[in-house]
Formats: C-alpha cells, structure tokens, sequence
C-alpha cells in the first residue's frame, strides 16, 4: 500500500485553552497500532489504524484523554487509490466530556498539506465524527447513477419491496439537491437531520427508511447517494457512542469475550441505564458537559436509520460499526432497573410502541449485517 503510495498520511491538530494535541496515522502504524480488517483481496485490502485495548492513540487537550482516533486505510489495487476515512471519537466511558476546540486536518507524509480546519466545534460526549480524503489522484467518487438491482435486494426481504416506478421530476431532484448544498454539513454539523431526535412529525429523515435513502435506492441518483452517504457520516453527531475500556469485564452473557474496545454492553453493565427523555444520564457515567451545549438528543421514537443500507451498498465498515454501537447505546436507555428490560432484565425496550419498533429495527438490523461468527 504504502510502496504505491508513499505520501499517504492524515493528521488531526486539536487546539484550545492554549493547548495543541497533534495524532497523525502514519506514526500510530510506526507503533503498530493497527490491524487488518480485509487483508488479501484481488479488489482492495482494509488497514485499521487505532487501538482499542492498550488506548496508546488516545490524547485531549486539558484533562483526560477523551478521543480516540480511527483510520481506515482502504486501497483499491485495480485503480491505485487509496481512500483514509479519518474518525475522532469521544467514546470511552471513563473519560467522557464534552470539549470545544478549533480543529485542523492535513494531508501528506512527506510535506503535509492543510486540507480542512473549523473552529468552535462542540465535540459532545457520546459522538464521533468522520471526514474522508483520497491518495493516488483526484476524488474518484463518481456522479454517475447506478441501478441497484432492487428486484435482487427486495428478494432477500431485508429491503422493503417498493415500487420500482419512482417518478421524481429532474426539477425535484435538483431542487432538494441545491437545498442539500446550503445545509452545513461540517464537523458535529447536521445537514439534513433534525438534532433533537424527539422533534415531532413532517420529517423525511424517519421511518423505515431516510427519504433521500430511499430515494439513492430506488432511482440510483448520485445526488441523492451523496446526501446519503455524508447524512450517514454526520449522523455521528448524536450522543450515542460509547466504548467499554474496563478491561476485567465481559461483553457476552457467557463471560467469555473481553469487552474493553467493544460498543458499551448489558452483560458488562446491568444495573446502568441512560438517557431518559430529558436527556440525563445515571449509573456509571457522571459527564462534564458544555454550556449552550447543541442539542443533539438520542430517542426512541423517532429514530433514524442512518447506516443500512449504506452499508449494504458500499461495504464501508464504518457504517456497520456505526450501526452496531447505535444498537448497542438503544439497549442501555430509559431503564430504571430490570423490570424495564423484560422478565430476564435482559432484551426489553422501555419506550412507547413506535420506540420499541424503532430500537427494536436498529438492533434487528445490526444482527443481520454483522458477519457471522464475528463480535462487534
């Protein structure tokens, strides 16, 4: 990868209260902090670059640690490219805050390059954020449309059996793109989506499916699998990210598999629940937060499928992960004690009918697509 593309490198720089935090991939790899996701593969190979267990990556500003950076080094061999999706999460349930800092992104190895910066950004506690950038020549992310096949994918009964007639005018299509294109859409940044999650009714960002996801998928515009794609990677602005790093503790009911790096799990925490719908948390997670914080709130019953069916349809590993720690922050809400998780304080979803559905689908779905055989 690296001999084909020698220059590929991404650094993050945090910077406030007088204090600058610098993490840049290529040295995390020099500390043999990574790991193979897809290591052969005549199409591409897939290195993650973090570290999950021993937390060496992890750096702050003042105080604790609280972000962890991901990198996902994804080189497609027929066209030599490479594609790093950087992520910066503040997840770590020992560590969790909401910090304000002013962030910079350069790009290169040799001679870095600033390629992105924002200032004033709102990190909360529980979120993550993405931005992806390209080696090997110009963004390749093609404005052409694809037809999906969606008589195979409505075949498998994971994808609703909708109407294969979608009547969309170009006019339509350009207007809710041109709409698209003055939504902000930089880091912790909404785009299309409603923050406060438990906002009421007349949105298309709900049900069973986002409508410009259902739209990318029945009529195969790249508009619309743009405003997919970059609403899936903003969706990481609600605080529902979290991740185990005690490491004497188990993911699974068997009390076999660690859970330290893994999504935030019942078996590990039984007696912890959060948020109720005022937003507060109880238990184990006791969170400095910022004043005039913006107001990105998790629910129930109106929750959104962000990372679906951009998973099926571009195998981007983010968004299955994505998926899976939405799933696994749905199990710990709402419950003040056992009785609201079932007779066995187990699967039970406290929550109105339509909270249920819906936390009920995004687990269902983050069973179904994780491999087989594989922990999250």
């Amino acid at each position: 990868m690296f001999t084909a593309i020698p220059d590929a490198d991404i650094s993050i720089s945090l910077s406030g209260n007088g204090t600058i935090a610098t993490v840049s991939a290529r040295n995390l790899i020099s500390q043999n902090l990574y790991y193979w996701n897809i290591q052969q593969g005549n199409i591409r190979c897939e290195l993650v670059v973090t570290d999950h267990i021993t937390r060496k990556a992890d750096f702050g500003l003042n105080g604790p640690k609280s972000f962890r950076p991901i990198f996902y080094f994804e080189f497609w061999r027929s066209i030599n490219r490479l594609r790093v999706r950087a992520v910066l999460e503040n997840s770590n349930l020992d560590t969790l805050q909401d910090v304000m800092y002013n962030v910079t992104i350069s790009k290169g190895y040799s001679s870095p390059s600033l390629v992105y910066s924002q200032n004033n950004v709102q990190h909360l506690f529980g979120a993550r954020w993405t931005r992806i950038f390209w080696f090997g020549g110009q963004d390749p992310e093609p404005r052409v449309n694809f037809n999906y096949n969606l008589d195979y994918l409505s075949a498998t009964f994971f994808i609703p059996n909708y109407p294969r007639n979608n009547t969309q005018k170009e006019s339509q299509i350009q207007n809710y793109y041109y709409y698209w294109t003055q939504k902000p859409k930089g880091v912790m940044e909404a785009g299309y989506w409603t923050p406060y999650m438990p906002t009421t009714g007349m949105r298309d960002d709900i049900g069973i499916m986002p409508e410009f996801v259902h739209a990318w998928l029945t009529l195969g515009d790249w508009r619309y699998r743009e405003i997919s794609l970059v609403s899936a990677d903003l969706a990481g602005g609600w605080k529902c990210h979290f991740r185990e790093v005690d490491p004497q503790l188990y993911f699974d009911r068997n009390q076999t598999v660690p859970a330290i790096g893994k999504p935030i799990s019942l078996n590990a925490h039984p007696s912890l629940w959060f948020p109720d719908n005022a937003g507060k948390y109880y238990g184990a997670l006791n969170v400095p937060q910022l004043p005039n914080a913006k107001n990105w709130v998790f629910d129930g019953a109106h929750q959104p499928d962000p990372f679906s069916i951009p998973y099926i349809l571009t195998g981007d590993s983010y968004y299955l992960e994505s998926l899976q720690l939405w799933a696994a922050s749905g199990v710990m809400r709402l419950n003040n004690g056992q009785y609201g998780r079932g007779m066995t304080g187990y699967g039970g979803i406290n929550d109105q009918v339509r909270g249920q559905a819906w936390t009920f689908r995004t687990r269902c779905f983050a069973a179904l697509l994780s491999p087989d055989n594989s922990q999250p």
